[in-house]
């Protein structure tokens, strides 16, 4: 739960401030969705690496 609240205030944080810098609408979403996908695949390796680690520890 706290992570997923903490995701939305970095996605408003950024959509806020790509508003002041004036970024158009098409840009902020490619930003922002870059960014999500960024943070999916971070996770996912964060995840296989924590797993492995688990693995090796057993």
């Amino acid at each position: 739960m706290l992570a997923t609240f903490v995701g939305v205030l970095i996605i408003a944080t950024l959509e806020a401030g790509l508003a002041h810098l004036g970024v158009s609408e098409p840009m902020k979403r490619v930003i922002t969705g870059a960014v999500i996908v960024g943070a999916v695949g971070a996770e996912a390796v964060r995840t296989r690496w924590m797993n492995k680690r688990l693995t090796r520890a057993n």
